[in-house]
C-alpha cells in the first residue's frame, strides 16, 4: 500500500559533494539535511550509492586515502535520516528500460544513473510518491517528464543563516 507522504532521492552525487566539501555545494546540502532531519522525514538512494562514494575527491589526486574521509562516508550510511534501498530484479528492468528508450531519443543513459532514476521510480510507483529527485549531473534532468517527479539541484528555502565549516555541522 502507498503512503501518501513524500519522499526526496538522493543521487550519489549529493554525497559526494558533502564528503568533498565542495564549497557552493555544501551548505546548500547540510541545509536540506538538516531540514529533513527537522522535520524526521527520509533521504532516499540506491545501494549502489555506497559503491559510488567510496572516496574523496583529494584522495583520488593524491592516490592516498584519508581516514577521516571514510569515517564521513560510514557515517553517511549509518545516518537515521538515510535510507538505502537495495536493488533487484524490478528495479533492474526498469533501469533496462530506461536504457534502451533512451537510444532512440539519441541520448545515452549510463548504467548506474540507470539505477538511481529506476529505483526512485520503482519507490515511486509502489511505495511512497517520489517529491524530488536531486542530483548535480545535468544530464539527468532532462529524464524529469519521463519519470513523474521533479529531478533538479538541491536546494532550501530558507538557508540557514550561520555557515558552519563542515567539520562543526550537525551531521559530524
Amino acid at each position: 500500500m502507498k503512503n501518501n507522504e513524500s519522499l526526496i532521492y538522493w543521487d550519489s552525487c549529493i554525497f559526494l559533494s558533502y564528503i568533498n566539501d565542495e564549497p557552493k555545494r555544501v551548505n546548500i546540502i547540510e541545509d536540506v539535511w538538516r531540514n529533513i532531519l527537522n522535520d524526521k522525514k527520509k533521504v532516499l538512494t540506491s545501494t549502489i550509492s555506497i559503491v559510488e562514494v567510496a572516496h574523496g575527491s583529494e584522495e583520488k589526486i593524491q592516490w592516498k586515502l584519508d581516514p577521516n574521509i571514510i569515517s564521513i562516508i560510514d557515517q553517511i550510511w549509518t545516518d537515521p535520516s538515510i535510507n538505502l534501498v537495495e536493488f533487484n530484479g524490478s528495479i533492474a528492468e526498469i533501469a533496462r528500460e530506461l536504457i534502451r528508450n533512451s537510444l532512440p531519443k539519441k541520448r545515452v543513459l549510463k548504467s548506474k544513473d540507470a539505477i538511481h532514476l529506476a529505483t526512485a521510480i520503482w519507490i515511486n510507483e509502489h511505495y511512497r510518491s517520489i517529491k524530488e529527485f536531486f542530483t548535480y549531473d545535468e544530464g539527468l534532468v532532462k529524464f524529469g517528464p519521463e519519470v513523474g517527479f521533479n529531478i533538479c539541484q538541491p536546494y532550501t528555502l530558507q538557508p540557514s543563516l550561520l555557515n558552519k565549516p563542515k567539520n562543526q555541522s550537525s551531521k559530524n
